[in-house]
């Protein structure tokens, strides 16, 4: 994708969620940082795995980077009953960041440890994403990392002493009962996982002081790795503050949104583990237990500054959450690059890398930002709720409009799938204003259409609008 296309996704507001073809094709194993600089893909192998395809809709979440990413995603999808794409692409990323530690770092010292949520529905296939992670950070040698059970931020952080390379891989089912739990009036365990999840996204290129024991002083854990990969269902996030975007941990977080419940399909009967061990087990290995610094090409810098000044214009037009995402996004782009040039074969960050994490990075922002507008109890949203439910009402037969002059909308509802607008007012109760706004939002969102229809024989306006729900 070109990044002039990419510079006007930043603020997209929802995702695209298609469900993509699984064939036999398998993307084939890493090529040179030449070619990657050029942008040349690597030839397609048939080893009988399923791959992700690659949609062209603006906001979905793209293809799994070549290489690794793309044996890791194509490896789980097989194992997976009920498949997970986009979900399954953000485990691999997540793994990837998750081998990796405080050594690896770009020449500004930003590091590439990545915080990613999941979303779906309880029985929608979380799963196996998580599988991946857990089978990825063992397949590397680093498992003894890994923290299923968030207790409290004093745990992270004796896992972090404990760790060789102080690295700590959260990998965590229902992560949004343990994000609901932070903020104000919260206990003081889980004050202190907050506080360390907050200081250890940005630590990596310094150090974390840990609190003082009774038997033991404060001690020094430089360039602490602390990753966390975790689902949850939209319900469990719903009771998440919107304040923690603007000013908190889901600010730091990549927001992925799965598939509400795919087709159950064959899955394969046999060893993840075994099969990662033969495709990624010495890279994994080799990531896990290395580090250094990564540069930069000039095509990749170019980017960053091209990126850069967009957002920055972007932050100073909008405000509040919008605001806070477009001041982030450089950093999560420049992060999510770092991880896939580390798994490359030359750790070199190119266009391509940039580019492909533009792209990724996008596509999680307009995840949580459609979750944002959802759980924000704000006028306009619940008009929105409010109107969407009468034209479903509307479609359904179940004839919400109950005086005589707006009667003729209801069949035309029913047999046609369209609600007019005179009918949607009266129904809403609702002033013209706050309809429009209601259904500009509906709109932009992807909910609802507008129709105008050609009035035959009759006075007045030459149109008369009608609003059809997007399925």
């Amino acid at each position: 994708m070109q990044l002039h296309l990419l510079l006007r996704l930043m603020h997209s507001d929802r995702p695209t969620r298609r469900r993509r073809r699984i064939n036999g094709v398998m993307m084939s194993n890493i090529v040179s940082a030449d070619d990657a600089e050029s942008g040349h893909r690597a030839e397609a192998d048939e080893a009988g795995h399923p791959e992700y395809r690659h949609t062209d809709a603006p906001h979905g979440c793209p293809e799994p980077f070549r290489g690794p990413m793309a044996q890791m995603v194509g490896l789980s999808l097989r194992y997976q009953n009920r498949r997970q794409p986009e979900l399954t692409v953000a485990a691999a990323l997540a793994a990837m960041s998750a081998c990796m530690n405080g050594q690896w770092a770009l020449s500004d010292e930003l590091r590439g440890n990545l915080y990613i949520v999941g979303l779906a529905e309880t029985g929608a296939g979380k799963d196996g994403p998580l599988k991946l992670v857990k089978n990825v950070l063992d397949v590397a040698g680093v498992s003894g990392d890994v923290i299923s059970n968030v207790g409290s931020g004093q745990g992270m952080e004796d896992s972090l002493l404990r760790s060789t390379h102080a690295r700590a891989s959260l990998v965590v089912d229902e992560v949004g009962h343990l994000i609901a739990g932070f903020g104000k009036g919260a206990a003081a365990h889980t004050n202190y996982a907050e506080k360390m999840l907050l200081e250890g996204y940005s630590a990596g290129s310094s150090f974390i002081t840990t609190r003082a024991l009774a038997k033991r002083p404060p001690m020094r854990i430089p360039n602490p790795h602390l990753t966390l990969f975790g689902t949850t269902t939209f319900a469990s996030m719903g009771r998440v503050s919107p304040g923690l975007v603007d000013n908190g941990l889901m600010g730091r977080c990549l927001v992925v949104a799965g598939l509400d419940l795919p087709s159950l399909v064959d899955a394969l009967h046999g060893s993840l583990r075994g099969d990662l061990e033969q495709t990624i087990g010495p890279l994994a290995h080799a990531v896990a237990h290395s580090g250094g610094i990564v540069p930069m090409t000039e095509g990749a810098r170019e980017c960053e500054r091209q990126l850069s000044h967009e957002l920055d214009q972007q932050a100073r037009l909008a405000d509040g959450v919008r605001r806070t995402l477009a001041m982030r996004t450089i950093e999560h782009i420049k992060r999510v690059a770092l991880v896939l040039a580390v798994w490359n074969d030359i750790q070199v960050v190119t266009p391509e890398h940039m580019e492909w994490a533009a792209h990724f990075v996008a596509f999680c922002q307009s995840c949580l930002l459609r979750f944002v507008d959802d759980m924000t109890d704000s006028p306009v949203v619940r008009n929105a709720h409010k109107v969407e439910q009468i034209i479903r009402e509307a479609v359904a037969g179940r004839r919400p409009f109950k005086t005589a002059a707006h009667d003729r909308y209801n069949d035309i509802a029913a047999d046609s799938r369209l609600t007019g607008r005179a009918a949607l007012l009266k129904a809403s109760r609702l002033s013209s204003a706050e309809l429009e706004s209601a259904i500009t939002y509906l709109v932009g969102i992807g909910v609802v259409a507008i129709v105008d229809v050609k009035r035959l024989g009759s006075a007045g306006a030459a149109f008369e609008r009608y609003y059809r729900l997007v399925e």
